[in-house]
């Protein structure tokens, strides 16, 4: 009887392991399937990065980076889900033994039952170890650009993990380079990986301004400010230029950097560009920034205030017309409570030529009324505005809103002219929100 009893036992524990066993092979088969879809992911991306280390292209070179941080994603998410196969597998061949254990031990089935519990319990804690050790390794302790060597078991991921670190590195680096355009160079700042976002800066800064945006680029976006002819910190004497030859600068430039379209903004005197490249080829527009900054043409009062300006300069020098303009440019508290601020607007406005002051503001005084054309923009405007800003208030901004269908306005409370300066978390907030609701 005890034998019968035995063989008996054994044949049921036979047919309880044979659902768990069929499961196994189920997780088996999907083990190897996740693993060969993990292989041809990290394939793609060292392909795309080894594409992207060698291109000069800086538009291609984006894509790619951005496609690398796609497939790293999901080279995660398959890496995960690996882990949790792993779980489920050790999961069940506890089970299993624990089952044929029980049989040859004992035939009580409480005794059976406390086994099973037992190695079951083991071993999902062995495989929550291995899954939480899994996520710990692919998201920290890489080196940007270097893979360490760590024994873990899935050595693949840590490859896609530092090829992603790079392309993050890079989005999260000023870049600074120079182009040859129209038979002028151009300096320019750019940082991030994806759709363009060309940012033109205000009068009489640099694309310095752009800084604080910089740093703070979305995922899957690149931010390029270009220096303004006769802006730029090392740029010589302009001539006399329009804003209408300004726009066609920035149409060449984006032509050199092979950017069919791209989200265009900019801040005062970068607005009046903005408007005029709209004028010229809305085609180029994904989408527009209008940032403290007015669709009117000068009044005959702000016409003789710059052509004042333009005697300071020629007079007295930049500093001069720095020393004038900072009030305007920045709120009282922000000269008060940031000192190193004002220092830095000052030292931007000091480096501009004063031939670069002289055309900056002659082609400011002769700029059209954009206003008849505002109703014709079909594509998403985002118009921000410092509530304290004097020189184009909300009251304008309001005023673009009423004729621009697609259009929305953020006022920043704390802020005057130079808005993205002043709060630039504020600002950078609002350009990421608008750029991932719109696009």
């Amino acid at each position: 009887m005890t034998q019968e009893a035995g063989i008996v036992g054994i044949a049921h524990v036979i047919q309880l392991s044979v659902a768990p066993v069929f499961l196994l092979s189920g997780v088996s088969a999907m083990l190897g399937v996740l693993s060969t879809r993990l292989g041809r992911i990290i394939d793609r991306a060292r392909m795309l990065e080894a594409h992207a280390l060698n291109e000069t292209d800086g538009m291609l070179q984006a894509r790619q980076h951005g496609q690398i941080d796609v497939l790293a994603r999901r080279a995660r998410l398959v890496s995960y889900a690996i882990s949790l196969c792993t779980v489920c597998a050790l999961l069940i061949c506890a089970v299993v033994i624990a089952l044929f254990l029980g049989a040859f031990l004992s035939t009580d089935v409480s005794t059976m039952i406390g086994v099973t519990f037992i190695a079951a319990l083991t071993a999902l804690g062995g495989g929550l170890v291995t899954f939480l050790r899994e996520i710990l390794l692919a998201t920290r302790n890489l080196r940007i650009g270097v893979i360490r060597q760590r024994a873990f078991p899935f050595r693949l991921v840590q490859t896609v993990t530092a090829i992603t670190t790079r392309a993050k590195y890079d989005r999260l680096m000023i870049r600074e380079a120079r182009v040859r355009v129209c038979g002028r160079d151009v300096r320019y700042l750019e940082a991030g990986a994806g759709w363009p976002v060309l940012l033109i800066h205000a009068f009489p800064v640099n694309a310095d301004m752009w800084r604080p945006q910089l740093e703070r680029v979305p995922e899957g976006w690149r931010f390029i400010a270009p220096d303004v002819r006769g802006c730029g910190p090392d740029s010589s004497g302009p001539g006399a230029f329009t804003l209408d030859d300004v726009a066609e600068d920035f149409g060449a430039f984006m032509d050199h950097l092979k950017l069919d379209r791209a989200v265009i903004g900019g801040l005062s005197m970068g607005g009046y560009i903005t408007l005029a490249l709209a004028r010229r080829s809305p085609e180029r527009f994904g989408g527009m920034i209008l940032a403290d900054t007015k669709a009117d043409a000068d009044t005959p009062e702000a016409r003789e205030g710059r052509r004042k300006t333009i005697e300071l300069a020629r007079s007295k020098g930049a500093a001069a017309v720095a020393d004038q303009m900072l009030p305007k440019l920045l709120s009282a508290d922000a000269r008060d409570r940031q000192p190193a601020l004002s220092a830095s607007v000052r030292r931007m406005a000091g480096s501009i030529s004063v031939a670069g002051i002289t055309a900056a503001l002659e082609a400011m005084m002769g700029r059209p009324d954009s206003t008849p054309g505002l109703s014709r923009i079909n594509f998403p405007v985002l118009i921000l505005v410092g509530a304290q800003d004097e020189v184009t208030p909300e009251a304008s901004a309001r005023a673009m809103e009423t004729q621009i269908e697609r259009s929305r306005v953020v006022v920043l409370p704390d802020a005057g002219h130079l808005s993205n300066l002043e709060s630039p978390d504020a600002f950078s907030l609002a350009v990421a929100d608008f750029l991932t609701s719109n696009m």
